[in-house]
Order: structure tokens, then C-alpha cells, then sequence
């Protein structure tokens, strides 16, 4: 499942690339769609658009099942944890909904725009805005549980989570590590350009791409670089992490897959 900048999203046969299905949003799709999965009752589709909604789709036929519409553009992706979903927009407020009937179970205000997506998980979601401030909420009672700000900093990326730790970059060309449980600076890491590429934690190693053209990968417990790859162009997309490889888009056009040889 695909959403362009026109708009459209398009599911299609993985394997031969034909398209199922299409449907028209009102605006730009930035971020990628999520999966919800209703026992005996089909898999709904969330999607983010700058239209300012957030649409549920059949995932089978693509036909609306409700819209649920913010005060701005959505440009992350919805996390669905259970019978609830997560997700900001650029109106500055982070919306959990009750995915059944899109009715709100939590809105909470961060001050500025949140372009990433939002993790949700065991009863509390984590994010960044456009001030430079990431926060831990709750989402039983909407009150934050604790909060960082960075100076002179823009949170684009979306974080990595783990048991232990909080993970994400920054636009002042910083991947700050946290502790999950109290919002305490573990670690930072300082690369030549932005990073606003989502980390992901594979094993003992944190893998992200930078504006500076490279690829990174960190120690999770010390931050400390174990190798970089130049590809020479900025890197803004998010890497996936399987089978003993990583696969990573860049701005030159190209697909890039590290690993050993097959």
C-alpha cells in the first residue's frame, strides 16, 4: 500500500506490481499507511494526508470506513497499538482515537508542529515537534509523563523504542539516545548534517541516514560509531533492517543494500 504526493493511495499485488485498488485523498501523503486488523471483521488501513484527516480504509476494496480530520496537514504514520490509534499533525496536537467509531480517548497539546510519527506503546506514546521538544505521554489520562527540550533544535525523525532506551535525531545534526523510563540523555551522537531519517535498532547497533550523504551505525548502549558508508547524497528516508541487511533509499535516486554478499 502507497500514498503519493498527488494524493492517491494505491494497494497493489507485491509480487507483480498490478493495482488492486485506488483511492483519492485531498492532499499530499507523506507518511506511510498502518494495519488494523479486526477479528472476523476484515483489516482496516490507516493514512495520513494534508488534507488534515487521518483515513480509515477497507484494506480489501479501498472504500472509506471514516475520516477523522485534525487542524492541519498529518505527515506521519498512524501507530496502532490494540483498539486505539496514535498520531500528530501540524496543528501541534497529538489525537489518540478510539479506532471503532474514530471518537477521541486523548488530545494533547505539544506547542508545536509534529510531522513524525508517533510510537504508541504499553499505554504510552512518544514523539517530537517542531520547538525542539520530545515528550512521553500517557494515554489514560492525557498528561505527559515527562518531556526533553532541545535548544535551537527541529524533531522531523521518528523514534526507535526499546525495553530500555528512546531513540531518534534531531535538525541540529544529532541522534539522541534517552532512557525510556525518565527522559534522562543516555548518549547523543553528532553527524555532519541532519538527520532526520528514523533510526532503527537491529541487535546491539542503531542504523540512520543523514543529510550529510552517509549511513550510520552506533552502538545502542554507547552511541559510539562502529562504521558509515558515503553515498554522497542526502539520506532522508528511514532504514529497514532484515535478514541480515539493511536497505535504505537515498536522494541520488537509488536503493542501497548493505550486508554480505549473497
Amino acid at each position: 500500500v502507497i500514498g503519493d504526493s498527488d494524493g492517491m493511495v494505491y494497494a497493489v499485488e507485491a509480487e507483480t506490481g498490478d493495482l488492486i485498488w485506488s483511492h483519492e485523498t485531498g492532499g499530499e501523503i507523506a507518511g506511510a499507511a498502518n494495519v488494523w486488523v479486526r477479528p472476523n471483521q476484515g483489516t482496516r488501513l490507516l493514512i495520513g494526508s494534508y488534507d488534515s484527516k487521518v483515513h480509515c480504509l477497507n484494506a480489501d476494496t479501498g472504500d472509506p470506513v471514516w475520516a477523522f480530520e485534525t487542524g492541519s496537514y498529518v505527515n506521519g504514520t498512524p501507530a496502532v497499538s490494540g483498539d486505539i490509534c496514535a498520531f500528530g499533525g501540524c496543528d501541534a496536537f497529538v489525537y489518540v482515537l478510539r479506532l471503532s467509531d474514530a471518537n477521541v480517548v486523548a488530545k494533547i497539546d505539544t506547542g508545536s508542529y509534529v510531522a513524525s510519527s508517533v510510537v504508541l506503546d504499553e499505554g504510552r506514546l512518544y514523539t517530537g515537534n517542531f520547538d525542539g521538544r520530545f515528550m512521553c505521554g500517557s494515554v489514560a489520562d492525557a498528561n505527559q509523563v515527562w518531556d526533553v527540550s532541545l535548544e535551537n533544535s527541529e524533531i522531523y525523525s521518528s523514534a526507535a523504542v526499546t525495553r530500555e532506551y528512546v531513540i531518534f535525531g534531531d535538525r541540529h545534526n544529532v541522534v539522541h539516545c534517552l532512557r525510556r523510563d525518565t527522559g534522562e540523555t543516555v548518549w547523543t551522537f553528532k553527524a555532519l548534517g541532519t538527520v532526520d531519517s528514523s533510526p532503527v535498532v537491529a541487535g546491539d547497533k542503531v542504523v540512520f541516514g543523514s543529510d550529510d550523504g552517509r549511513l550510520y551505525v552506533v552502538g545502542l548502549a554507547d552511541g559510539q560509531k562502529q562504521w558509515s558508508y558515503e553515498v554522497g547524497k542526502p539520506i532522508q528516508s528511514s532504514p529497514a533492517v532484515a535478514g541480515h541487511r539493511i536497505v535504505i533509499g537515498c536522494d541520488d535516486g537509488n536503493v542501497y543494500a548493505f550486508g554480505a554478499k549473497m
